[in-house]
């Protein structure tokens, strides 16, 4: 009712890791990533900005040891990591109680919020065929108090000769937000399903 359009997902993301081979399949760690909003999102019906640009920024720097096994399975186990999150619109339209940055607690006057905690990353990709294909990224976080939990699952399949067909389910929980009085953190679903079309030269 308060506008034509509203962003469902936006999410931008860059990670990268470092690994020194300690034995075998195991390796030192020392990875790192940043996550964060490009646009405005707002809570339905209303003007209370759900994220804004930049508004929140995460960033993790983690060392640990990572798992790698050929290229179908890179499990990540980080006892020590790092976590930033900044937010730069800390405004709030008249009448709306929360602003990002009261979201996710960052104290009053200030755009920051430091943590450190654990973190582990798994990320996984085995072809059953070449018309069958199944991927998985998953991210847990807790800093000892609360979890921050992000997990895709991805099908892909070849139909037939020109169609192609990817299924994603996407779960998420995140207990480290500030909820209005009486809410309680759930886990999201989101179910995806999109159709392609295939051509080879």
């Amino acid at each position: 009712s308060l506008r034509f359009l509203n962003t469902n997902e936006d999410v931008f993301r860059i990670s990268t890791n470092l690994g020194l081979r300690a034995v075998k399949n195991w390796y030192y760690s020392l990875s790192g990533a940043f996550t964060t909003q490009l646009f405005n999102t707002f809570v339905e019906n209303t003007r209370e900005l759900s994220t804004a640009p930049f508004s929140p920024i995460r960033f993790y720097l983690s060392l640990g040891m990572e798992y790698k096994f050929k290229d179908i399975v890179s499990l990540n186990i980080s006892p020590l990591s790092y976590k930033l999150i900044y937010v730069m619109n800390r405004s709030k339209a008249e009448g709306v109680a929360q602003s990002v940055a009261d979201k996710f607690n960052i104290p009053s006057g200030e755009k920051m919020l430091h943590m450190v905690g654990t973190r582990l990353q798994l990320n996984a990709a085995y072809a059953f065929s070449k018309e069958l294909k199944l991927e998985t990224k998953m991210y847990v976080y807790t800093d000892y108090k609360n979890v921050e939990f992000d997990w895709e699952i991805i099908g892909n399949f070849i139909a037939t000769r020109f169609l192609t067909i990817q299924l994603s389910l996407h779960p998420r929980y995140d207990s480290s937000l500030v909820l209005a009085e009486g809410q309680k953190s759930r886990f999201q679903f989101r179910e995806f399903v999109s159709l392609g079309f295939l051509y080879a030269f």
